[in-house]
């Protein structure tokens, strides 16, 4: 949206400190990053290309193309809502994280997040998809939404799990919910993609659709972090047409009418090891903060600084997208149309014009 142009487009991964005096100038400004079209000294190009294409039009033309629909799943709560997983933290509402602790503690000397799934897990439904022919692929996730991002200044509030606490280099990040299950039913017939019995972790399922994912995408898809990171933090399911709809004695390509339904499970499991998030980092009284100063002032207790875990708090929508690369668009001469692709030579090069417009 145009409104959120500055999230969406300018992220703020960092913070201000106050200065050491004469070393550092003294900053201590906490308000939102913003930007403004300034009068007289913005300009806003734009450029019209024709292409040799549509200079001289030929009598007809037949060449393949693609085509893409998005479906939105549910949207997600404005307000608290424990049977969806979704919580208020902080300015956000958002989906509770799940770690791999017994519980959950943030605090200045304590770093825990629960593992315990209970009220974090997010049942989807998607309305039947009623799709003229069989796409070539389905694109399912559920991206964060641009509201969850912030161009304020991080700020302590008395909520130690409120969004405020998390630092803007985790918050702003690109983040998609984790797919825990998921079942495609194709023409009221059960296909490949179904939940298995692994109800509790999921983890069965997780990794099933991974490989299934990868069979469509190149060597260099998540080669680094592997499955672990496509799960926890940028989950995005790739389906070809034999994965999600076979045995329909058709292919994509082929104008054949299919209803298709989508099940889903989805929770936040983007927790990790934050640089920039401490614990027992509090500087004691009187601004002697030096290890033996700690020693003394704790009772012989010291007092060690460790870097902690640091929750996402996702705000998400589910989308599919369904996409066909399989169309053929013909033009031909006359307004007689041969098929339902075919094109009259006004209208074809409107098309061609406007197709030669985006490059």
């Amino acid at each position: 949206m145009l409104e959120d142009f500055d999230k969406a487009f300018l992220r703020r991964l960092g913070d201000v400190q106050s200065g050491a005096g004469a070393v550092v100038a003294d900053n201590k400004v906490k308000t939102a990053v913003g930007i403004e079209i300034v009068d007289g000294q913005t300009y806003v190009e734009l450029k019209y290309f024709r292409l040799s294409h549509s200079r001289s039009l030929k009598e007809s033309y037949r060449f393949a193309i693609w085509q893409a629909q998005t479906f939105l799943g549910e949207a997600p709560p404005s307000g608290a809502a424990p049977d969806k997983g979704f919580e208020v933290f902080g300015d956000v509402v958002a989906m509770t994280p799940i770690g791999k602790d017994h519980v959950t503690k943030r605090a200045a000397c304590l770093s825990q997040i629960s593992s315990t799934q209970e009220g974090k897990t997010w049942k989807i439904q998607f309305d039947t998809l009623n799709l003229a022919q069989i796409p070539s692929f389905l694109l399912i996730s559920c991206p964060k939404l641009t509201d969850s991002y912030t161009m304020n200044s991080e700020f302590t509030v008395g909520d130690e799990n409120a969004a405020g606490n998390i630092p803007n280099c985790v918050r702003n990040l690109s983040r998609n919910l984790n797919i825990k299950q998921i079942r495609i039913i194709v023409n009221s017939a059960r296909g490949a993609i179904e939940k298995s019995a692994d109800v509790d972790t999921g983890f069965i399922d997780a990794e099933r659709l991974w490989q299934m994912t990868r069979e469509n995408c190149n060597s260099k898809y998540f080669a680094e972090g592997g499955f672990r990171a496509w799960r926890d933090f940028g989950c995005a399911l790739l389906l070809s047409s034999p994965q999600f709809a076979p045995g329909l004695q058709a292919c994509d390509g082929v104008a054949y009418p299919v209803q298709i339904q989508i099940e889903m499970e989805v929770q936040n499991r983007a927790v990790d090891v934050c640089a920039l998030s401490l614990h027992g980092s509090a500087v004691l009284a009187g601004g002697n903060d030096t290890p033996m100063a700690r020693y003394a002032q704790t009772g012989g207790n010291a007092v060690k600084t460790c870097h902690m875990l640091q929750p996402d708090f996702i705000r998400a929508q589910a989308q599919c997208t369904a996409f066909y690369q399989k169309v053929v668009l013909a033009t031909t001469e006359t307004s007689a149309s041969v098929n339902a692709m075919n094109y009259p030579l006004a209208s074809a090069e409107r098309l061609l014009n406007a197709a030669g417009s985006r490059f």
